[in-house]
């Protein structure tokens, strides 16, 4: 018999295509991630082997009771099996169970574990349990062994809450001995974060004495088994496709990526990331050999009903914000139905924006989906809403938000209906922000009804700096025709903002026994919008000095010149 030579070992974890129509089961009965990994790809034929089975419990639903003793059967067989070349986009080798594969010992055939909720606040329990099983083969001559697992959780008559299937081919050979194989290990495989945030991943790959001579390409493929829209992009994204290369030589390496948890999301949503080591470049999946190693796990913890995020500022120069420039905000504020079987009713989004902002324009429409390849995105779908302004408060009502799964055609819908997204552009005075240093907003809030229960919920507020623009000329020049002057009573006055540009004025005082070269007085009052002050403090016997300095688009202007013809300085005036 010739024995298919070694290639590889595959840890698959099951993935389920559900019809449309009962796309619900996958909230209903979610998988969670297990990986089945042997000891070695390649065992000499009848001996005894073992594998490592790895199960997380990640339940990935939020309408699912939180359970802090979660009981998971997990039942093992092996069979032995034919070996045939396998397809794109795996690669490498399968293993085929037929009929007349006899079915082998498995040490212990069913194991029973305890494991607590991901989310449980006060764990008892592990979160994840890793065991061995010892598989005893007969004498015959065969090409390998195929060993199947079954996690089944919270087991109710005639079906698991929460279930994992997962498979492993183990090539037979009549004599090897063991042969080094390369790695990859997560350094922290359980990541948790916020819908819409982003999650660092790295994995140490690691030759083990592997053929140094060879080039390894490394490549993660995501999966997401609770629900097929939420696949969370990864950065860099050709290492989903033409993978990260470790050049020949290198022994150990570390490759980094990131994963975007898109929103919208449901909390407790998760993907898992499958690491496969290529030996040789990647040429349409047909590497000598190819090994899977690894198993990363994204999950969101947090899914905000409400968000706002900036999409633009837009200003003539391009720049940031600047105060007295006419310049534009573009906002979008989201409102995202928290329920996944029911519709959001009654619904309100409020915005709370400084009053001499106007409304340029408001479109309402429904999140395009990332994942459905149109082509120039975004593909929008207008939804039905009233935009009205009360005072310094900008409201959106729609009359509801429909669930996930309302209008589901395919595995990659066109738009998320259960999203709604309010574009808003907004304007500043054709004069721009006056003395402003930064432009702040209120965070949306977004109120509804979800099955008779009232939601309600306010995003993180949005704050923009405004940088100054140029300042106002000096105020009341010499030769002014209103200089600086006092009167008996006191009133100091000066120029208006006219000639110099100033909105504001701040009035500088100091006794005219100290007044020397380099005393300018210190600040007396700040921000005066009149150019005019009464010193009630001025009487008979006191001498005082004043210099006034302008203000205009956040910046000072000049005190003037002093005798030696140098600009004036003083201290600032808050």
């Amino acid at each position: 018999m010739n024995v298919t030579p070694a290639r590889l070992v595959v840890a698959f974890l099951a993935l389920t295509t559900l019809p449309s129509a009962i796309v619900s089961a996958c909230q209903d009965h979610p998988t969670i991630p297990c990986s089945l990994v042997p000891e070695s790809p390649v065992v000499t034929v009848g001996e005894p082997f073992t594998v490592t089975l790895s199960v997380t419990n990640l339940p990935g639903n939020p309408a699912a009771p939180l359970q802090d003793d979660y009981e998971f059967v997990i039942d093992a067989q092996a069979f032995e099996a034919m070996v045939f070349e396998g397809e794109p986009p795996f690669g490498g080798v399968e293993c085929w169970a037929d009929d007349t594969g006899m079915e082998l010992m498995v040490d212990p055939p069913s194991v029973t574990v305890t494991l607590d909720d991901a989310r449980s606040a006060m764990p008892d329990d592990p979160v994840t349990w890793t065991g061995t099983f010892t598989i005893t083969p007969t004498m015959d001559i065969v090409e390998g062994y195929h060993v199947q697992v079954n996690v089944c959780g919270g087991e109710t008559p005639g079906r698991c809450l929460v279930q994992c299937f997962n498979s492993a081919c183990v090539l037979a050979e009549l004599e090897t001995t063991d042969r080094p194989v390369p790695h990859a290990t997560f350094l922290d495989p359980l990541q948790f974060g916020e819908a819409g945030g982003s999650l660092p991943f790295a994995m140490q790959v690691q030759r083990n004495s592997y053929d140094p001579t060879r080039e390894l390409t490394v490549t993660v493929t995501p999966q997401n088994n609770a629900d097929p829209i939420d696949i969370f992009p990864i950065t860099p994204p050709e290492l989903t496709t033409v993978g990260h290369t470790i050049e020949a030589g290198v022994m150990d390496e570390l490759v980094e990526f990131s994963c975007g948890l898109h929103y919208p999301c449901f909390h407790g949503v998760y993907n898992s990331y499958h690491v496969a080591i290529h030996d040789g470049p990647l040429e349409l999946w047909n590497s000598r050999y190819v090994f899977w190693e690894g198993l990363g796990v994204a999950r969101v913890n947090a899914a905000p009903m409400a968000r706002n995020e900036t999409v633009e500022v837009i200003t003539p120069t391009g720049g940031p914000l600047t105060a007295c420039e006419d310049s534009s905000v573009h906002l979008r504020l989201y409102a995202r139905n928290p329920y996944h079987m029911a519709d959001l009713e009654n619904v309100t989004i409020s915005l709370d924006v400084p009053s001499d902002l106007e409304i340029r324009s408001a479109e309402l429409h429904y999140h395009d989906n990332p994942l459905d390849a149109i082509d120039p995105p975004p593909a929008e779908l207008e939804a039905m809403g009233l935009v009205e302004r009360t005072g310094d408060t900008i409201t959106i009502t729609t009359p509801r938000i429909d669930h996930r799964y309302s209008i589901y055609p395919g595995p990659a819908p066109p738009v998320f209906r259960d999203l709604f997204e309010v574009e808003l552009i907004l304007d500043t005075p054709a004069d721009g922000l006056l003395d402003a240093s930064e432009l702040a907003f209120s965070g949306v809030t977004v109120t509804g009804t979800v099955l008779g229960v009232d939601f309600r919920e306010t995003s993180d507020p949005l704050v923009f700096p405004v940088e100054p623009g140029p300042g106002p000329l000096e105020v009341s020049v010499l030769g002014s025709a209103q200089p600086v002057t006092v009167t008996p009573d006191g009133t100091v006055s000066w120029e208006d903002g006219s000639e110099s540009g100033a909105t504001s004025f701040d009035l500088y005082r100091g006794e005219i026994a100290s007044l020397a070269a380099d005393h300018r007085g210190e600040c007396f009052v700040a921000g005066l919008t009149a150019p005019s002050h009464l010193d009630v403090e001025l009487s008979a016997g006191t001498g005082w000095f004043y210099l006034v300095r302008g203000r205009a688009c956040g910046s000072f202007g000049p005190l003037g010149l002093d005798g030696q013809g140098d600009p004036r300085v003083a201290d600032d005036c808050p």
